[in-house]
């Protein structure tokens, strides 16, 4: 790779060789099927693992002078050792797993070779308190919104996309299906009885196509919700 070209460039170009931006992973992971369950699927992921790797690539530029990526990849192990104190499990996974990604697009089956710290579900902080993120967060005025997410365990996106049509009863019970979730899943949520009523008011509230929700507040508190659904 250049030397002209700079690092941020470089790992664009790297990370961008292995997109598969509209494909489905689980129809890749389908054997026969010529494509490998190998690439970046979310456009989020891959701007994630671009900024992540562009800062593990720069500091190597900065400390050891490397002008390539492929210069980089003799210093993992010493970033990562400078990196992890005082940053959470997931934080630390996350710029591991970016970077043996940016490798793994040239060298399929690249692994980077360093304990990380076990991710454990009590050590989750992220919206699960009155934390700077959410606490100026107004309940009152969101309680059919919160209600929504604990009965769903939705994601703030999810909730986002969902129309009138998509919420149905079956035999009693009541449903909302939700189209291309996180990871492009589909899945059909059997609501709990102590929602069912609430989920079922929404039925016909509105017209199919219509979106349930016109928009949610960036600091909706969807992971507290998505613990309360799975609890």
């Amino acid at each position: 790779m250049s030397k002209n070209k700079s690092m941020a460039y470089q790992v664009k170009q790297q990370l961008g060789s292995i997109t598969c931006f509209g494909r489905s992973k689980h129809a890749d992971k389908k054997p026969g099927n010529r494509f490998h369950p190998n690439g970046i699927y979310s456009v989020g992921t891959y701007n994630n693992y671009v900024n992540k790797c562009t800062a593990f690539c720069n500091w190597c530029k900065v400390t050891h002078g490397c002008r390539t990526v492929d210069a980089c990849k003799s210093y993992i192990t010493e970033y990562l050792d400078q990196y992890s104190p005082g940053k959470s499990a997931w934080s630390i996974n996350t710029v591991k797993y970016a970077i043996q990604k940016l490798y793994d697009a040239r060298e399929h089956g690249f692994k980077v070779d360093y304990v990380t710290p076990r991710r454990r579900r009590v050590d989750i902080t992220k919206n699960r308190g009155e934390i700077s993120d959410v606490k100026n967060f107004n309940e009152k005025k969101y309680t059919r919104e919160l209600n929504f997410g604990c009965a769903t365990g939705a994601r703030r996106s999810a909730m986002l996309k969902l129309e009138y049509r998509d919420i149905y009863e079956k035999d009693g019970e009541v449903y909302v299906h939700f189209e291309k979730d996180k990871g492009g899943k589909t899945r059909d949520v059997k609501i709990m009885p102590r929602y069912r009523e609430f989920i079922r008011t929404f039925i016909g509230q509105g017209a199919e196509h219509e979106k349930v929700f016109s928009r949610l507040p960036v600091r909706f508190p969807e992971h507290r919700c998505r613990r309360h659904f799975a609890q």
